[in-house]
């Protein structure tokens, strides 16, 4: 395989939601929390003004013309305004509801039965255009008499102003050795947590949103099982690479396409022997899942940003990686 450069350590990895957003453990009111992450301004809506096209006018007689300028109609769309810098974040259609981001956030504690100070880490990016809190929900710690496998427990809210998700509360995990993201085992985007459109009756729908928790508790079963599953499964870096092939099928017979998988493999084989991977947690199908989870979120050719709002952002296509890769460690 190809020699390449170390992937950092995990030690020197912060938890994947404050390197995206602000830590704010410590603050105690929802205004603080917001303040801190640029998330306390209002949103509104005004109705989208767009000009009509600009007529042009030939005189017959000297061949000059002359421009007329449309006029500013409205055009049935509605802009989304900042109300503290009157800049627009978000384009919507007629229909749009605007939710406050510190309505979200209280609904969103109210759902954790929460108080404020138990919110881990607040995001707020694309000018406010989107915003997430991470819930703290405390920690579970797998095979305790074993190799004691901790993983950090959260409700993560997200919300927008520029359509870019719904209204979305759904359960995360961060396994801790390794800042690794890991949905909960069997989450769905659809079916996993709460969701809600910009609509009118949007709080209606937020109303429930304290089945969240249930959800979560299912789900966290679940996840519980199918890991102490995982665990019980013998495995090795030669069917991690196995894995990997089905995962990433070499595309090809170019140069190119046999460097890049090389190259994945290497960093594959790279985190298999790190501290967060076999030497911790022993050959099992546990540990080639979090060897290729760990790739997802740390080892690939991003930035560390990008791989950061990958990991996040639910639903996405790093999310259905993971599920495709947790598919083929259980069977």
């Amino acid at each position: 395989m190809t020699t390449m450069q170390a992937i950092p350590v995990a030690a020197t990895r912060p938890n994947p939601y404050e390197y995206l957003g602000h830590g704010v453990k410590g603050l105690t009111t929802v205004d603080d929390m917001l303040a801190s992450a640029g998330a306390d301004f209002e949103a509104y809506a005004a109705p989208t003004a767009g000009r009509s096209r600009d007529e042009i006018i030939v005189d017959e007689t000297t061949g000059l013309s002359t421009t007329i300028e449309g006029e500013w109609v409205l055009d049935g769309g509605l802009d989304v305004f900042r109300a503290d810098t009157n800049e627009i974040i978000g384009r919507h259609m007629q229909g749009y509801n605007i939710v406050q981001y510190a309505t979200c956030l209280d609904v969103a504690l109210d759902a954790a039965t929460a108080t404020a100070g138990e919110v881990s880490a607040i995001g707020c990016t694309d000018n406010g255009g989107s915003f997430f809190a991470a819930i703290d929900l405390g920690m579970l710690t797998l095979d305790p008499s074993g190799v004691a496998d901790v993983i950090d427990k959260y409700l993560v809210l997200f919300a927008s102003h520029n359509g870019k998700l719904p209204i979305c509360i759904v359960p995360s995990n961060v396994r801790r050795p390794c800042k690794n993201i890991l949905p909960s085992i069997g989450y769905i985007p659809s079916t996993g947590g709460v969701k809600a459109k910009h609509t009118k009756n949007v709080l209606d729908k937020l109303a429930l949103v304290k089945g969240a928790l249930g959800i979560a508790k299912a789900l966290e079963d679940a996840f519980v099982r199918d890991a102490e599953k995982m665990m019980a499964m013998p495995s090795s870096e030669t069917e991690l690479m196995r894995l990997a092939d089905k995962l990433w099928p070499l595309k090809g017979v170019s140069d190119k396409a046999k460097t890049q998988q090389a190259t994945r493999k290497d960093r594959l084989s790279q985190i298999y022997q790190s501290s967060t991977c076999q030497p911790t947690l022993g050959d099992t199908r546990w540990t080639t899942y979090n060897a290729l989870t760990e790739f997802m979120d740390h080892g690939r050719g991003l930035t560390a940003l990008k791989r950061a709002t990958a990991a996040a952002i639910p639903g996405g296509a790093t999310d259905k990686a993971k599920a495709r890769m947790l598919d083929l460690c259980l069977n």
